[in-house]
Formats: structure tokens, sequence, C-alpha cells
């Protein structure tokens, strides 16, 4: 465990730096999707306690209930993958460089590398 402190003490800047330009986006828009989810089911759940349940089936055979929770779905999961592939790639360009500076330009490089074994391996963990 201190490797690990040591080494987020030493390229938190870095990492984080990384993280932001490359994961934040799709976690983001996830997270958009994932609100409008949450805050139609708690205006529904006000308006069943007024004595009126019905129309909350209807938002649920929605187009705009499915099309929120599909965006969500694929964002989190390119959100999560791109974390992933991003710390990954970090690392292996932190052991490959010895402690040089470590571009964010290199680090995309191969974050893209890794993005599609990544992704694959997530979505069959996820499926399955």
């Amino acid at each position: 465990m201190s490797v690990t402190y040591q080494f987020l003490r030493q390229n938190i800047k870095g990492l984080a730096k990384c993280l932001l330009f490359f994961a934040a986006p799709a976690v983001l828009l996830g997270n958009i999707f994932y609100y409008e989810i949450i805050s139609q089911q708690m205006k529904l759940s006000g308006a069943a306690y007024s004595g009126s349940p019905f129309g909350v089936d209807e938002y649920y055979v929605s187009a705009n209930f499915w099309m929120s929770l599909l965006g969500a779905l694929v964002f989190m999961l390119i959100g999560g993958v791109s974390t992933v592939t991003t710390t990954h790639a970090y690392i292996l360009k932190y052991r490959e460089k010895q402690g040089a500076p470590i571009d964010v330009g290199e680090v995309w490089k191969k974050s893209r590398s890794l993005f599609w074994n990544t992704f694959g391996a997530m979505f069959f963990y996820y499926c399955g």
C-alpha cells in the first residue's frame, strides 16, 4: 500500500490531468443522463402521493426514459473504460520513463491502443 500512496503522491497532478481530459467528459455525460432519470422518478414519486398514480407507467415506456437510460449506460461504460485505460497507460508510461516527466499526448497514444481490449473485457464482464 505504501508504494501506491507514494506513486499517487508523486504523480497525482499528471494523472488527474489525464483523467480530466480523457475520462471526465464521458463520465459527466453519463451522470447528466442518470440525473434526468432520477429527477423524473422523484417527480413521479411526488405525484403518487398526491393521489394520482396514473402516468407513472407511461414514463417507463416513453422514448425519453429509454434514450436517457441508453445514454447513461453507454457513456458510463465509455467513461469507466476511459478511466481504466488512462490509469493503466499512465502507469505503463511511468514505468517506461523511470521518473521523467510524462506528457499527456504520450498517455493518450497509449490509452488509445489499450481502449478496445479493455472495452471488450469490461463489456463482457458487465453482460456476464
